[in-house]
């Protein structure tokens, strides 16, 4: 429980950590990691086991497994699916995927609200292809063409996560620019 909120509140602060707060973060991440990391075999055998899923873990794992017996192979030889593959995807929806999906949710319904003929649009198009109470986990993304504009507008209006710092791993040009190896690089889709 401390590692999850000194890892929260050192990226948090980011760029202006809090003091040491950043190193911190980084050994509570390593920890985290290493403890989903234990779970990550756990729930495959349960799915082994032929017990239904749980999580979402567990239901990746049902994923990994149908990937591993349709290519002849083991499931952590899944490209991307190795237990530290999967670990560290579990860490990132964790703290990364939540909080912009939460974030990107709420902006879009307060301007939904603010603009209720987009809104109408939206749910035109989604009971046009879906239905009155159909489902859009069945329908092709291009199907939803308005949906998709809407959303696209939503990321540059309010970005949910507006700047994600990276380190630059070799040197490089981005956009006629010269980064340096060893670079701290802060994009943003607003500016």
């Amino acid at each position: 429980e401390l590692d999850i909120l000194t890892f929260t509140m050192g990226f948090l602060s980011f760029p202006f950590p809090y003091a040491g707060g950043l190193k911190k973060a980084l050994g509570a991440k390593d920890r985290i990691e290493k403890a989903i990391f234990k779970l990550v075999p756990k729930a495959r055998e349960y799915i082994i086991g032929g017990n239904e899923p749980r999580c979402l873990l567990e239901h990746w794992c049902v994923a990994i497994l149908a990937a591993a017996k349709e290519r002849g192979c083991k499931p952590t030889e899944v490209h991307g699916c190795t237990d530290d593959d999967v670990s560290r995807c579990v860490l990132d929806f964790l703290f990364a995927a939540q909080d912009a999906t939460n974030s990107g949710l709420v902006y879009t319904l307060d301007l939904m609200q603010a603009h209720p003929d987009v809104f109408e649009k939206c749910h035109d198009e989604v009971t046009k292809h879906c239905g009155a109470h159909g489902s859009l986990a069945d329908k092709v993304r291009n199907s939803l063409p308005y949906i998709c504009k809407v959303a696209n507008q939503m990321l540059h209006y309010k970005p949910p996560v507006p700047m994600v710092p990276h380190l630059a791993l070799k040197d490089n040009y981005l956009e006629g620019h010269f980064i340096p190896k060893g670079t701290v690089v802060i994009p943003s889709i607003t500016y």
